[in-house]
């Protein structure tokens, strides 16, 4: 056990009562005989955690004037952030809360441009490259604080990977507060008319893989006469973010293990033998298959799905659907992964983190502590777009999603979103540091080999030299 996870007591225990309240789910080729969720829940031991900090010295008369950094996003999320902060003020009344949001600029440059101007917030969160973030010296350490108020947080209460996320070197960087994994999304009424069956909800079906995804594809796919797409059977993600996915799916990966425990690569894992597999057979969707979108097409696969021009979208969590709910005109069901040599998913967990610059870390913390508490993540289910990171708070994110799809139940749903939990792996901008820099090298690489203007195995050669190439220069700037 690596030194990021040595210092947690692991605990099975059984899901809170909402998990168990959820119907049956319907009947059908794929449906589960039962729901065996398998998440596992964790206590932590705080035996080697630091000290507690100092008690804030801030008074009513007072005040500790902290700013908090917050997404532009849909209207209506904005406005309940803002009046949950409203909230924290009145029940803290000696805790002065400024919001500032990335309103005309992208968050992470925005973010970027407030440190370099000496002016960076004190909370800011909601994803982002955070292992980049640390190796910039840019967050606080919260472990002592998390030691303290353990019996507070409530840490059973969380999904088990959210809980971890952000827990490496023996060192806690973030509260979770939104969790999600990446599925297979698809359009329930193309597959009723052109009379195939669902794919399953159950992660561990054994028979829902790579080929049987294709054979679906097939006969959901419309080719007109003079060789047109009409219509998509399943669409393809060809961007850098969120592909590795296809990686992990035929068992590969893109950084060593050492990697994943100091957070900095140093050598490019791209050209094997499972990563050429595992983007073949994505290519392959599209011009061997033909069975997918291809670029410069009339409609893309993003954008397909969408219109109801493509009957599955493989690899997206949910704002592919309840980030649309304006835009979406038909029944949407969400499914497993198919495997290409095993199951996986991403899972994408946002935290709250707290300024290593801030003057006034309790006060940071307390906003922090209120944000990913029970009473705001259970109002936070009946507006977000993702389910909150505690388990305890997802019954009316299930019950809206199901309202949604009108396909679903909500058991199916969670049955769904506890499959991509137990087989997901978190995101990797959120875990490698350097991430920015990554994605920038490999994105002309990626247009040229999906684009089937080079192949895959020569592709993948290049990314392995200039990533390499990269990693040496980034340790040289460290140093």
């Amino acid at each position: 056990m690596s030194s990021a996870t040595s210092m947690l007591d692991w605990r099975c225990r059984d899901l809170p009562p909402v998990v168990r309240m959820v119907r049956k789910p319907k009947v059908g080729r794929w449906a589960a005989t039962g729901l065996v969720v398998g998440l596992v829940v964790t206590r932590w031991g705080a035996a080697q955690l630091g000290a507690p900090p100092a008690v804030r010295a801030a008074s009513a008369k007072n005040p500790a004037t902290i700013t908090f950094y917050l997404y532009q996003g849909d209207q209506e999320t904005v406005d309940w952030m803002r009046s949950m902060i409203t909230k924290f003020e009145e029940k803290h009344p000696d805790i002065k809360v400024n919001v500032i949001t990335s309103a005309g600029a992208d968050y992470v440059t925005k973010l970027t441009t407030l440190w370099a101007a000496g002016t960076p917030p004190d909370v800011w969160g909601q994803g982002g490259p955070v292992r980049t973030y640390v190796e910039r010296g840019w967050l606080l350490d919260l472990t002592s604080y998390a030691k303290r108020d353990l019996e507070e947080l409530k840490p059973s209460e969380f999904f088990r990977a959210a809980w971890l996320a952000y827990q490496w070197d023996g060192k806690f960087w973030g509260l979770p507060f939104m969790s999600v994994g990446t599925f297979l999304f698809y359009n329930a009424e193309l597959f009723d008319r052109g009379g195939v069956p669902y794919p399953p909800t159950e992660w561990k079906d054994p028979g829902w893989t790579c080929d049987e995804m294709v054979a679906a594809a097939r006969n959901l796919t419309v080719i007109d006469p003079s060789g047109r797409m009409k219509q998509g059977g399943v669409g393809v993600n060809t961007g850098v973010f969120g592909s590795i996915l296809y990686s992990y799916l035929a068992g590969g990966d893109w950084f060593d293990q050492n990697a994943y425990r100091t957070g900095t690569p140093s050598q490019s894992t791209l050209h094997t033998p499972e990563n050429v597999k595992a983007f073949s057979a994505a290519v392959n969707l599209m011009w061997k298959d033909r069975v997918a979108p291809r670029p410069g097409m009339e409609f893309d696969s993003w954008s397909g799905f969408q219109n109801g021009q493509v009957a599955m979208y493989l690899g997206a969590g949910p704002w592919a659907v309840m980030g649309k709910r304006n835009v979406l005109k038909f029944a949407w069901g969400m499914a497993s992964l198919p495997k290409i040599s095993q199951r996986a998913s991403i899972v994408y967990t946002d935290p709250w983190m707290v300024s290593s610059a801030t003057k006034h870390p309790e006060a940071a913390w307390e906003l922090v502590k209120y944000l990913t508490s029970s009473e705001v993540l259970q109002s936070y289910a009946e507006i977000a777009a993702f389910p909150p990171a505690r388990t305890n708070c997802v019954m009316a994110y299930l019950q809206r999603m199901a309202r949604f799809s009108t396909h679903h139940s909500e058991r199916e749903i969670l049955m769904a979103l506890a499959g991509a939990q137990e087989y997901g792996r978190e995101s990797i901008d959120h875990t490698i540091n350097g991430w920015p820099d990554i994605m920038n090298t490999l994105t002309p690489i990626w247009t040229e080999m999906f684009a089937n203007r080079k192949g895959v195995g020569e592709s993948l050669a290049a990314a392995d030299e200039k990533l390499t190439a990269l990693y040496r220069k980034l340790a040289t700037s460290r140093r």
